[in-house]
C-alpha cells in the first residue's frame, strides 16, 4: 500500500502543504516599507510518522514553516564636502593671500583681478601705487591663470588694495 494512497499518507502531505500556504500567506499580509525588503521562506522540523498496526492507522504530522520579512539596508551616500569658509580680515589689517588670478580687468592707472585660493576667493585692487615683480610687470601684462603673490591693505568693502603682485604663468 503506497503512503499516497493511504489516509495517513495524505494526512501528512496536507499538513506540510497548509503550513508552507500559511507562512506564504503571513509574509504577504505583513506590513510592507518603502524599503526593499528580503523576503524568505523557510520549512523548519517537518517530521512524518506512518504506523499500522492490524486494523488500525495511526498518522503523527508536525511542520514549522516560519516567513521572514526583513528590510534591506540601503547604501548611504558619503555626506556632501563642505565649502571651505573664506576668511574675513578686518579693514586696515595688512594681508599676505595666494592663488590663481581670474578676471583680469586692467584700467588706466590700475585695475581689478580675482585671486582664487584654497580658502575662497579675494578680490584685488590695483592702483598707481602697486608694484609688481615676475614675469607680470603692471596689470596690462598680467594674465587669467596665473600664480600670484599678493601682499596689500584689506578695504572697508572686504577687498584687497595691492601694495605688492608677483605673479607668474603656472609652468
Amino acid at each position: 500500500m503506497g503512503i499516497l494512497r493511504s489516509r495517513v499518507g495524505l494526512a501528512v502531505v496536507g499538513l506540510l502543504l497548509v503550513g508552507s500556504i500559511s507562512a506564504a500567506i503571513a509574509m504577504l499580509t505583513a506590513p510592507h516599507s518603502a524599503s526593499p525588503t528580503l523576503n524568505a521562506i523557510t520549512q523548519r522540523g517537518a517530521t512524518a510518522t506512518a504506523t499500522h498496526t492490524g486494523k488500525t492507522d495511526t498518522a503523527t504530522a508536525t511542520t514549522q514553516a516560519v516567513a521572514t520579512n526583513t528590510t534591506a539596508s540601503q547604501p548611504t551616500s558619503p555626506p556632501a564636502p563642505t565649502a571651505q569658509p573664506t576668511p574675513t580680515f578686518a579693514p586696515g589689517q595688512s594681508v599676505d593671500v595666494s592663488g590663481k588670478t581670474a578676471n583680469v580687468t586692467s584700467t588706466s592707472g590700475g585695475g581689478t583681478f580675482t585671486l582664487r585660493t584654497r580658502n575662497g576667493s579675494f578680490s584685488i585692487v590695483v592702483n598707481g601705487s602697486t608694484s609688481f615683480s615676475g614675469t607680470a610687470r603692471d596689470m596690462a601684462t598680467l594674465q587669467n591663470d596665473w600664480n600670484a603673490e599678493v601682499h596689500g591693505i584689506v578695504q572697508n568693502d572686504g577687498s584687497i588694495l595691492a601694495t605688492e603682485v608677483n605673479a607668474n604663468p603656472d609652468n
